[in-house]
């Protein structure tokens, strides 16, 4: 997998799926990563991302995917932007980091 930093700030200890990346420069990529297995949603990559962002502790959601979709590769080249997002649960807003497939580079 390769990660493009979209989120306008650098990354520092950047950890994808409890594998440790380390820092990532905005607006740069990461080189290819090699992971054991990539679990699959529907043809997009799925990855549990935290990382530093202007001295904040920022993740990925917790939250729940259907499931009907979803396999396991071991195989495959993919590659995502991390992009931020703002999520309001009614009580708090929390900015966080998620990946976004590349559907154009990985035709």
């Amino acid at each position: 997998m390769k990660f493009y930093n979209k989120t306008g700030y650098d990354l520092d200890s950047l950890i994808v799926n409890n594998k440790y990346i380390g820092h990532i420069s905005k607006d740069s990529s990461t080189s290819f990563i090699v992971f054991d297995d990539i679990t699959l949603d529907t043809g997009s990559p799925i990855a549990r991302l935290s990382a530093l962002m202007n001295d904040m502790a920022v993740a990925t959601p917790v939250y729940g995917r259907c499931g009907t979709e979803m396999n396991v590769v071991t195989e495959g080249v993919y590659e995502n932007d991390i992009i931020t997002f703002d999520w309001d649960n009614g009580e708090n807003s929390i900015k966080g980091i998620d990946i976004r497939y590349r559907w154009e580079e990985n035709k």
